[in-house]
């Protein structure tokens, strides 16, 4: 159920009293950001991370020392709000378990040439995509309570693993409570092909008092997958296909009666 948590107040520079919608209790979407209703930004106990400028190594995350990857802050840092630099595209898988309670993953942030973050009220810079090999979920929140994803993209890879009815997911909650969606942008792409039905029995030849016997015809081909379906309580179930059906009956020629012998013209020395 979607219901108004709270108003904005973007106007006279005051941040939200809440968040603009909470969706079963548990995620919260916020039509307005810190950034657009003037709060002031925490940079203590903060990561900076830039695809293009920034290098994975030990001691990265400093504004002037972004690391290069998310996943790499989320790991190698103690920080608990990942501030991610753009314009660029991060293909990554991210799990944020247990231990990531009161993280803060947040773009709206343009890097120059020169390595410096200024900030954007916009959500298409800092895009997460998830890689084409990976997992079912770019970003996967699981036991992460109080999580914030703000001013990003976040895409699910282009296609779930073929014939095995894949869901795919942008961003995947589970066990978790108050996880705040703020002005990002979710995009689920194509679920994974059903499985290829089945080949059919093979079917058996037919006998006459002949002892030819026939040649078995093949099985018939299975059905094909349907789609998956969703359910709030699980989320999205994959479809498989059928069975193939059982082959026909084989065929067969039965063998000709000989012909009856005629008896010859008996002749005389």
């Amino acid at each position: 159920m979607l219901e108004d948590g709270g108003a904005d107040a973007s106007s006279d520079g005051i941040a939200d009293a809440g968040p603009d919608y909470v969706l079963h209790d548990a995620v919260s979407l916020d039509v307005n950001t810190a950034i657009c209703d003037g709060a002031v930004m925490v940079t203590t106990n903060a990561a900076w991370v830039d695809h293009t400028t920034g290098t994975d190594m030990t001691g990265c995350g400093l504004q002037t020392e972004p690391c290069q990857s998310i996943g790499y802050a989320l790991v190698h840092t103690t920080s608990t709000t990942i501030y991610v630099g753009g314009p660029d595209t991060y293909e990554e898988n991210l799990v944020l378990g247990a231990g990531y309670a009161n993280y803060t993953l947040q773009g709206g942030w343009i890097v120059d040439d020169a390595g410096n973050f200024s900030q954007a009220c916009a959500n298409n810079l800092a895009i997460i995509q998830g890689p084409a090999d990976g997992g079912s979920a770019t970003v996967d929140i699981h036991g992460a309570s109080n999580v914030v994803l703000r001013l990003l993209t976040i895409r699910s890879k282009v296609n779930g693993a073929p014939g095995t009815g894949e869901s795919v997911y942008a961003v995947r909650v589970v066990d978790t409570a108050n996880v705040v969606v703020d002005n990002d942008t979710l995009l689920a792409q194509y679920g994974g092909d059903g499985v290829n039905g089945a080949g059919g029995g093979t079917g058996s030849g037919c006998n006459t008092t002949s002892p030819t016997t026939g040649t078995p015809a093949p099985g018939a081909t299975g059905s094909a997958g349907n789609a998956g379906t969703f359910d709030p309580a699980s989320g999205y179930q994959p479809v498989f296909a059928g069975d193939g059906g059982v082959g026909n009956q084989g065929t067969h020629n039965p063998g000709q009666s000989g012909a009856s012998g005629t008896c010859g013209t008996c002749g005389y020395e």
